[in-house]
């Protein structure tokens, strides 16, 4: 039996799943993913207006932020990876993914689930796509290429569903759930969720400033005058032999001194 669905005014929805357990989700919008791996991917392909052609790409992994994403009614799909895609090509944002007057989009989001096809020998995917004016893909491509792009933070304004109410406190592990697919959907896919993007932070690879920058080595090595003015163990050494010396030669000078004295005393002491 396929979950069914019942709309209300406030935009949640009311699911009876297969169970008989009833449940409510509520819009969710705010999704924060981290990206790594990111590359570029060349493919040719052949158009059939323009002949072959080189399109070009980036992919990556994008993790959601402390929580998971699933379809409703099916939990043990579950997951937390995404496999990411970014295409050089500008999508309008529908009405599913109105922009709040807040946000001016970058650019077209959604959030997805392919189901495995045996025929074609693949598996069940997750998936988040970008589409970005050329202005915005460009400058990010050149990033990736250069092997300056370490990471990325993408923050989406998607229609996605939770079960956290609007006016709950939000919690971190507020897990994110897409609609299952209508029931005449032959395909079984569930609605992906549409969207926009916010905002696209990138983290460029980390350079180590101590060896980049001379001056950040010398001034960690000690002055050459430090390091010299510790005297030698030789120039030690003969230091004491000359003092050693010196007091010898004033022993010796007390003693004519102290002998003399005695001569002119026994001399008085006779007179």
């Amino acid at each position: 039996m396929p979950v069914q669905i019942t709309e209300r005014d406030d935009k949640a929805i009311e699911c009876v799943l297969e169970d008989g357990t009833k449940r409510t989700y509520y819009p969710g919008w705010r999704v924060i993913v981290d990206v790594h791996d990111v590359q570029e991917v060349v493919e040719l392909e052949h158009d059939p207006e323009l002949g072959p052609t080189v399109k070009r790409f980036l992919a990556g992994t994008a993790v959601l932020q402390d929580r998971d994403v699933s379809i409703i009614g099916e939990p043990e799909k579950k997951t937390k990876t995404l496999r990411l895609a970014v295409f050089d090509r500008e999508v309008p944002v529908t009405k599913d993914g109105e922009a709040f007057w807040l946000h001016s989009p970058l650019g077209f989001a959604n959030l997805g689930f392919n189901r495995a096809d045996w025929e074609s020998g693949t598996d069940d995917q997750w998936y988040v796509s970008l589409y970005l004016p050329k202005a915005a893909f460009d400058p990010l491509r050149g990033l990736v290429a250069e092997g300056k792009a370490a990471s990325m933070r993408l923050s989406l304004h998607l229609a996605i569903y939770t079960m956290n109410h609007p006016m709950a406190p939000t919690g971190r592990r507020e897990n994110l759930f897409l609609r299952p697919a209508a029931p005449d959907d032959s395909l079984d896919w569930p609605k992906p969720a549409n969207g926009h993007i916010i905002n696209v932070a990138i983290t460029k690879t980390k350079v180590d400033l101590a060896s980049a920058n001379p001056a950040a080595r010398e001034e960690s090595e000690p002055p050459e005058i430090q390091a010299s003015a510790s005297p030698s163990t030789d120039a030690v050494a003969s230091s004491i032999a000359a003092l050693a010396n010196s007091m010898e030669k004033l022993l010796t000078t007390m003693r004519w001194g102290i002998g003399i004295i005695a001569m002119v005393l026994l001399l008085f002491v006779g007179k």
